[in-house]
């Protein structure tokens, strides 16, 4: 029985694209929505009571697609808790790192530059709602210096809007 107490976690999207998560989704019989919840909302548990040579054969082909996994067994396991999760906004400094923004954000997001650009404009500017600290931290490692990343616990944090400018109108509006 030993033989079949290893697990998958997964402690990051990394560098990988949810594009290349889906042929692993198909594989393991998933939901696709599911492994994308999974790798958001990392660290997070992929799979259980594996034998060692497979949960390894796994990790391998998670760490060549860009996520960040280990095998992993006994009390680690257990330790494992849902993470908080957070709302993302951006804030582009410099609107000549717009075009590589929004290439970058289509990649992670999985959308088409036309979806992350309506995303960008739309209200409230919530890119990414309900993810974890490890899916903040691996979008801010690919983004532009310039672009400002803000995440929030949407349970206890209070969001506000600043105007800053003088149009009344503008202030009436909102």
């Amino acid at each position: 029985m030993k033989k079949h107490k290893y697990g998958i976690v997964i402690t990051s999207i990394g560098k990988a694209n949810p594009v290349q998560l889906k042929p692993i989704a198909e594989k393991f019989e998933i939901p696709f929505e599911v492994v994308l919840k999974l790798i958001y909302n990392a660290p997070m548990i992929f799979a259980r009571n594996l034998t060692k040579d497979i949960a390894e054969k796994v990790v391998t082909l998670l760490i060549k697609i860009g996520v960040e996994a280990s095998v992993e067994q006994g009390e680690i396991l257990q330790k494992i808790e849902a993470p908080i999760t957070f709302d993302v906004c951006l804030y582009i400094k410099a609107i000549e790192d717009l075009p590589d923004t929004i290439g970058t954000l289509s990649n992670f997001l999985g959308t088409n530059e036309q979806k992350t650009l309506e995303l960008l404009n739309s209200y409230p500017c919530v890119i990414l709602g309900g993810v974890s600290e490890a899916t903040v931290i691996a979008l801010k490692n690919r983004l532009p210096k310039n672009v400002e990343v803000n995440f929030a616990n949407p349970s206890t944090s209070l969001y506000c809007l600043e105007l800053i400018n003088d149009d009344q109108m503008a202030h009436h509006q909102v």
